[in-house]
């Protein structure tokens, strides 16, 4: 079915191109109500579409535990810039031409009070998705270059940006 959904349509003069993912959640196994078989659908429709364009997924249990994980990092993220939990971290660059120093690369990190430290790969996304990362990146940005202006002349640093922080007209 995703194949026929995404064949291109004409429409006047114009040929239109759409992509489909599918989530799929069948009763009674995946839910005794419409409420639990729309959200259960909605579960698998999100890792359907994390998988990439032209997808389908069926709802499984553990899809349920992942989102509510990724829910709980979601609601401590937004307290973690707040209550000094993010920290930048510098990786050092080395000119080996030079044989010296040339500067850091910033790295942000999470030090969750209960989970210790959280990878960038598990809360980045998150701050993507929920619109945090204009926050974050911001935060980031202010206290590296801070720090920086610190450092002697010669010594440069690196900034990684997500590039969802270009759509922020303020960055």
């Amino acid at each position: 079915p995703i194949a026929e959904i995404s064949a291109p349509y004409v429409i006047g003069d114009s040929q239109i191109i759409i992509g489909a993912s599918i989530g799929i959640a069948t009763g009674p196994d995946d839910g005794a109500t419409s409420d639990d078989l729309i959200r259960h659908a909605d579960l698998a429709l999100y890792s359907a579409k994390q998988a990439g364009r032209g997808a389908y997924r069926f709802y499984a249990a553990e899809m349920r535990a992942t989102a509510e994980t990724r829910r709980s990092l979601e609601m401590d993220l937004r307290g973690a810039l707040a209550s000094g939990e993010l920290l930048v971290v510098y990786q050092p660059i080395f000119d080996v031409r030079e044989d010296r120093l040339a500067g850091f690369e910033a790295l942000l990190r999470w030090n969750h009070p209960t989970r210790g430290m959280v990878s960038p790969e598990q809360f980045i996304p998150i701050a993507e998705e929920s619109g945090l990362i204009a926050q974050v990146g911001g935060w980031v940005l202010r206290t590296a270059c801070m720090e920086a202006s610190q450092w002697p002349d010669h010594i440069r640093i690196a900034i990684n940006l997500s590039p969802v922080q270009f759509y922020n007209a303020g960055l």
